[in-house]
Order: structure tokens, then C-alpha cells, then sequence
């Protein structure tokens, strides 16, 4: 599955082998579903012991509060996981026009509701995330829960972008005798891939 890619623009060519992204957050799998167009293998590590869709975990502690995803942000996850948006109103999000069906107040007064055609969701943050990471469950990426990353090595120096992560978890994330060519710390998007994967080895 590839995302759509603007009249004009170019998928990316094939970068490497293999992929490591480091959190299973909403920004770690943004960046695997980047990365899966430009790697044969992609593995997501997190060292929490991911929950089903719509269940509260420990390592993300904002959970419980109130979420939604403004148009851009909706429009911009939809051309990564396909059916995202439709998926959420099933399981119960809210979707609409967020100044026709949303009410707004500025310094108490009450602002004119009226189209503005930028629809977002209103929508909990376990259940964004759970149907983002079963989404991002495509062929060729696999996504490691209940992992901690022990080490870290690059090919360049220590503080480089990219290069190889260690797994400390009960099973090893990745063969050991064969590391990830590109490394992605939480908060990889599909800009960062392109600066930081291009030379990795």
C-alpha cells in the first residue's frame, strides 16, 4: 500500500533493506508507514506492552485527556492509512465541519457558526492510536511491543540520526546478525526520512 503522492511528486526509490523505528506512538507510526515505501522491512519497537484499540497505556500518559484531529492533520493521516477516518466514526469518534458543528467562544461571546469545510474528529487518543497501529500493519512491517532499546550504535558518530538499535527485551526485536540499516527516533516523518535514511549503509 502506498500513500498518495501529489500530481508532480515522486514515490520514494527503494532506500534499504531494513528499517527500525524506535516508539509506537502516533509519530513512530507515521514514520514506519514512510518508511515502509522505501524499505523491504520495517520494525516498530516499543517498550510498552501494546493494548487492543481504545485501551489507555502506560507510556502515554496524555491518553485520558480530550483529543481530536484538526482537518489538516486528519487529512494528512487518511492518505497514510487509507479508511483511517471511516474506521474511527464506526468505532464511535465524532466527524464534521468543526465550525458549522462545533461551537466556539471567544472572551465568553459565542462566535457565528458557518461552513468552513475543514472537517476534523473529535476522537479518544487509545482508539486514534490503536486503529493508526493496526493500520499500519502492512505487509513487511512488524510492530514489537514489550521491548526496551539497550543500545545504540551509528556508523558515523554516537549522536548521528541514523544507525543500529540493540533490543533488551525478553525476544530480540530484529536478527542479531542483521542490523537495520536506518534507525528513526520518535517524531520521524516522511522529511526526516529523506534527510536522515539517504545515507545509511
Amino acid at each position: 500500500m502506498s500513500a498518495r503522492w501529489p500530481s508532480g511528486c515522486w514515490p520514494p526509490l527503494p532506500a534499504g533493506d531494513h528499517a527500525v523505528v524506535l516508539g509506537a506512538s502516533m509519530a513512530g507510526l507515521a514514520a514506519a508507514r514512510v518508511l515502509a515505501d522505501a524499505y523491504r522491512q520495517v520494525t516498530v519497537v516499543d517498550r510498552d506492552l501494546l493494548p487492543a484499540p481504545g485501551v489507555q497505556r502506560r507510556g502515554v500518559s496524555q491518553g485520558r485527556h480530550a483529543h481530536g484531529l484538526l482537518a489538516r492533520g486528519r487529512e494528512v493521516l487518511e492518505e497514510l492509512f487509507c479508511g483511517l477516518t471511516d474506521e474511527l466514526v464506526a468505532r464511535g469518534a465524532l466527524y464534521g465541519d468543526v465550525q458549522l458543528q462545533g461551537r466556539w467562544y471567544n472572551e465568553g461571546v459565542r462566535l457565528c457558526q458557518a461552513p468552513s469545510g475543514l472537517n476534523s474528529l473529535a476522537v479518544s487518543r487509545p482508539l486514534l492510536e490503536g486503529q493508526v497501529r493496526r493500520l499500519a500493519a502492512l505487509p513487511g512491517v512488524r510492530v514489537v511491543d514489550d521491548q526496551d532499546v539497550a543500545g545504540w550504535w551509528s556508523p558515523r558518530t554516537a549522536a548521528a540520526s541514523a544507525g543500529c538499535a540493540r533490543s533488551a527485551g525478553p525476544s530480540a526485536a530484529w536478527p542479531r546478525h542483521s542490523p537495520p540499516t536506518c534507525t528513526s527516533p520518535p517524531g520521524g516523518i516522511r522529511s526526516w526520512a529523506a534527510r536522515s535514511c539517504a545515507w545509511s549503509t
